[in-house]
């Protein structure tokens, strides 16, 4: 049995996804809105992420959500990137409905990961 993260710990996850979308809000003009190309990544990491596959190991599962994640950050930006990994998390957790904690958490993750893979790529790029 885990246990619960403590109130310094949630205060800690709200402030990380609070700055995590307002830097994403930030960076959104400089963005590629392809909304076509928006849609399928988006849909393709729902439908992945909900119909993942269990691996034998302890408790790991496999979907194709993080390819459409992170090329969403390559092809189209930051914003659009985090609009694909917090759609994904919020349609898992509709399906699923595990624990409020770990719904906070993989926002947080979900918002920082796409955002630091796109100003990666960009860093990159340029």
């Amino acid at each position: 049995m885990t246990r619960a993260p403590s109130p310094a710990f949630i205060a800690f996850e709200v402030a990380a996804l609070a700055a995590g979308l307002a830097l994403t809000a930030a960076l959104s003009p400089g963005s590629d809105w392809d909304l076509p190309l928006l849609a399928m990544l988006f849909v393709f990491a729902v439908v992945s992420d909900i119909r993942r596959i269990a691996v034998p190991a302890n408790r790991v599962f496999a979907s194709g959500s993080f390819l459409a994640i992170v090329t969403a950050a390559i092809l189209l930006g930051a914003a659009p990137a985090v609009i694909v990994g917090l759609g994904t998390i919020v349609a898992s957790w509709l399906v699923e409905r595990y624990s409020a904690p770990s719904l906070l958490i993989n926002l947080v993750v979900y918002t920082w990961f796409p955002l630091l893979a796109a100003l990666g790529f960009d860093a990159a790029r340029d």
